[in-house]
């Protein structure tokens, strides 16, 4: 018979009636938010999967649900996949967890996905429904997924970034438009507040000023924003618009924090198993912050963390760096491996690995008709979003559910999402309608638009940058290192040096180059897995 086993409660709670379970909140089309037993009374009566369908393209939010259904068992995951669910065949029979290690420690043959090695290494996170452990899988971003007794499943996606067409009006009706959209997203996003501490991770960039900026026009005051690492232009923009705004601001300086050997920490423990889940990187750069929060009471126990997470993709902050391509849908695997996985130098045998894995991705990727432009591609940012989006930016946001605090993500409501998949590319080059927008209509009138000491993406990249990207694979490691401290404004060299300790305790040669810190990280997670499997090497 199958089973189902559902561990993680961190301030999400699974909530089950009869044969649903949910996890998380969403808000529907009339702006109405549900959780809880709230969520449980919409969904109940939901069984035909036609008309569960159409209710998952009528809601937005970070959700799971789990139904046992007698055509099998059920699993639909929000957009964000902020709470995946697993899942692998045993003994003739499903079995369905959040935890993979739950899975894991079921199985009686405990083998790593070695297959998938170089892809994580290379960017954080495994390709599609599989994870670092063999034989075990996951839910996927806006998924219907059957898991059908006779060991079969049948999966459909529910959603997908793609245009069905560009915006053809004016620039000022857009403008207009996206204007009307952010402050309609925000009142929503209050209403869910229930008059609880928003805390927001404020740095110098634009997402999160975005979010601090909508919450003060609409009148919002009890806002802490927070920054962190060592001091740096981030944290000075940060504490001026903070300051600016009247609202709270608090510096962690992570130069001072005990961190040797935190990786044995029992609370590090827990968190690295959870947010990792055998298929993704966990995220270090704002688990120090919040935990110094929580342990020294700086915010209340209720708070909501609000990331800027989402905004800058939306805004275009990728389109030149991987969108604009002129290759067509069958032949992306080579520009994805190139643009995506970069966390270090990929050998030839490794690159190719990684694109047979892209290749075997986009064989199995059947998305709707769509409009398209012949120098960007539509197809590589809905791509990103059902991979990196999903499994390694928004995952992230784990951190703050795990030392028990809610969380919003109001720049990926749907109608933006919607509205900004519309702008046409050259609009959403170098974010520069997103920064004009944001410029004009919200930082200048509250007096936190800071010009030329603003740290956007320049427009043009000069000659000289362009050719120290070309020589960077020819660097040498002490160099890269180098420019890798001297940029660390985040002080990663200091928490990921503890790892590499821990490993070279363990006989692991140190990485001679690496492009990204977030390198050491998956290295180290790597062999943590490796330890509980039955593949040591």
């Amino acid at each position: 018979m199958n089973q189902v086993f559902l561990v993680y409660n961190y301030n999400y709670f699974w909530h089950t009636r009869e044969d649903l379970h949910f996890k998380g909140f969403f808000f529907d089309n009339d702006s109405r938010h549900f959780h809880e037993s709230g969520a449980l009374d919409d969904l109940q009566p939901i069984k035909e999967r036609k008309a569960i369908k159409e209710r998952l393209e009528s809601i937005d939010g970070p959700f799971s649900i789990v139904r046992q259904t007698p055509e099998g068992i059920l699993i639909c995951t929000g957009t964000m996949s902020i709470f995946p669910v697993f899942y692998t065949w045993e003994d003739g029979k499903w079995l369905v967890s959040d935890s993979s290690d739950q899975l894991l420690n079921m199985k009686q043959d405990k083998q790593c996905n070695t297959e998938a090695f170089d892809e994580f290494l290379g960017a954080g996170f495994v390709l599609g429904r599989e994870t670092l452990l063999k034989d075990i899988y996951k839910s996927r971003a806006a998924e219907i997924l059957l898991l059908k007794p006779d060991g079969t499943l049948e999966s459909e996606i529910y959603n997908y970034f793609l245009p069905k067409a560009f915006w053809g009006e004016s620039l000022t009706e857009l403008k207009v438009k996206l204007v009307y959209k952010l402050k309609d997203v925000i009142k929503r996003l209050i209403i869910s507040l229930k008059d609880r501490t928003v805390v927001v991770p404020l740095s110098g960039g634009y997402d999160s000023r975005l979010i601090v900026s909508l919450l003060k026009l609409a009148g919002y005051q009890k806002v802490v924003c927070f920054s962190y690492g060592r001091p740096n232009k981030e944290s000075e923009l940060s504490q001026r618009v903070a300051n600016e705004l009247g609202y709270d601001w608090i510096f962690v300086d992570y130069r001072i924090l005990d961190t040797r050997n935190f990786q044995n920490d029992p609370v590090f423990q827990d968190y690295y198993r959870y947010a990792g889940n055998n298929y993704t990187m966990p995220y270090l750069q704002e688990y120090f912050a919040v935990k110094h929060l929580k342990d020294h009471k700086l915010i209340p126990d209720e708070s909501v963390f609000i990331p800027g997470h989402g905004g800058d993709f939306l805004a275009g902050g990728h389109v030149k760096k991987a969108a604009k391509t002129k290759r067509d849908l069958k032949n992306l695997a080579p520009h994805i491996a190139k643009k995506y996985y970069q966390f270090i130098p990929l050998g030839n045998s490794t690159k190719d690995q990684i694109i047979k894995r892209l290749e075997h991705w986009f064989a199995d990727y059947y998305p709707p008709e769509c409009a398209t432009d012949p120098l960007y591609s539509v197809y590589v940012e809905d791509w990103d979003v059902k991979e990196k989006r999903s499994k390694f930016i928004f995952q992230s946001a784990q951190v703050f559910p795990f030392f028990g605090y809610a969380l919003r993500l109001p720049l990926w409501h749907k109608d933006l999402r919607k509205l900004f998949r519309q702008v046409p590319f050259d609009l959403r080059l170098n974010q520069q309608l997103y920064y004009q927008l944001l410029e004009d209509e919200f930082f200048k009138p509250l007096n936190i638009f800071f010009d030329d000491e603003e740290m956007k993406e320049p427009r043009k990249v000069s000659l000289e940058k362009r050719i120290r990207k070309m020589l960077k694979p020819f660097v040498p490691g002490m160099v890269l290192a180098r420019k890798l401290k001297a940029a660390d404004w985040m002080c990663y060299d200091k928490f990921t040096s503890e790892l590499e300790k821990q490993l070279k305790k363990e006989g692991q040669a140190s990485l001679k180059n690496i492009y990204s810190y977030n390198a050491r990280i998956c290295r180290w997670y790597l062999q943590q897995v490796r330890k509980k499997t039955d593949c040591k090497n």
